[in-house]
């Protein structure tokens, strides 16, 4: 018992005593730290709160960043195949043009040549994008908007 122990003690200072975060969310944008790690069904139903639906595939990650003032979150669900996140993508994009809801200024734009969607609403810059099989949603203060986004698509 006392090697299991001996084992076990050695594995973890291997290991490092602190969880890692196998996520797959950044662990910093900018100069924005994660704060917070959402996974699994709290992820989902933190982003099927805000669409006030059911809308997440089975894989959902929700990661809340702050720093110097500001804050971003960003929102990530993976798919089964990229087809599947570009439709979701289109999908959520033509439901926003439809209008009544809380964004504004909705528009496709290219950033370091990805095609990025763009609203204004809730006091923030939101940019959305499939990449793969992933749907990418990023809420961020205005001040460090365009900057955080870039610094994803790098």
């Amino acid at each position: 018992m006392k090697k299991l122990f001996a084992i076990s003690a050695i594995l973890l200072l291997i290991a490092g005593c602190s969880p890692r975060d196998e996520s797959p969310l950044p662990s910093a944008i900018l100069h924005l730290e994660k704060t917070e790690t959402l996974t699994g069904e709290e992820a989902a139903e933190v982003i099927n709160h805000l669409h006030q639906k059911e809308v997440t595939p089975a894989e959902n990650f929700v990661g809340r960043y702050e720093g110097e003032g500001h804050s971003a979150t960003y929102y990530l669900s993976l798919y089964g195949s990229s087809e599947e996140a570009l439709a979701e993508l289109d999908a959520m994009v033509e439901s926003m043009e439809r209008g009544g809801h809380v964004f504004d200024h909705i528009r496709k734009i290219a950033i370091q040549d990805h095609d990025v969607w763009m609203a204004l609403g809730m006091g923030q810059a939101h940019y959305f994008y499939a990449e793969d099989n992933r749907l990418i949603w990023l809420a961020a203060d205005v001040p460090v908007a365009e900057d955080a986004i870039a610094s994803l698509l790098e």
